[in-house]
């Protein structure tokens, strides 16, 4: 789907949220693959999944200023990695039980966060929404092209995220396991 800045979002509704529930403790995976016409621009949002009225949400994974941003717990909590315009696979793995296994991916390399502070162990999703190209409110919307997101109940390890990366942007994820939303755009 291209978005061009001004072009509605996807609001997915509150079915994955609900399904997670509130003190949710299991792990989340996200893959994303994007193109970012402009990477200097600011708030540039893939997924927020959270309470979209001027909030920051308990997951999101935004563009801002030549970085693509993972952030928990509003900006509480937060991993960043260098992004550059063009096609990108963007993955972001969040292992509720410890921050040094809470990576950031961009095509199959990562980085994480040194950073046990604000580290949640829990999040509350009981009634929150997924958004797919906007985040906090709809004046912060994706200028660029999504080609897929897909959200697993599991923990992808660095080989999991290598190989999905080397499937390409065409790969179907749907028979993957662990899935809990696919949205092929």
């Amino acid at each position: 789907v291209d978005f061009d800045g001004s072009n509605p979002y996807i609001d997915t509704g509150t079915g994955l949220g609900t399904s997670l529930g509130n003190s949710y403790t299991g792990d989340l995976s996200f893959s994303i693959w994007a193109n970012l016409t402009d990477v200097s621009a600011s708030n540039d949002a893939l997924v927020h999944i959270g309470n979209f009225s001027n909030n920051h949400g308990l997951i999101t994974i935004v563009s801002l200023a030549n970085n693509v941003l993972f952030r928990l717990n509003g900006t509480a909590w937060s991993v960043t990695e260098t992004l550059t315009s063009g096609w990108h696979h963007i993955m972001a793995v969040w292992d509720s039980s410890d921050y040094t296994k809470t990576k950031l991916y961009v095509d199959g390399v990562t980085t994480h966060a040194d950073n046990s502070s604000s580290f949640p162990s829990s999040l509350d999703f009981d009634g929150m929404k997924t958004i797919i190209g906007a985040f906090y409110s709809s004046s912060f919307v994706f200028d660029g092209s999504i080609s897929s997101v897909a959200i697993y109940s599991t923990t992808k390890t660095q080989q999991q995220v290598y190989a999905l990366y080397s499937k390409g942007i065409t790969y179907n994820e749907s028979s993957e396991s662990g899935l809990v939303g696919l949205w092929r755009m």
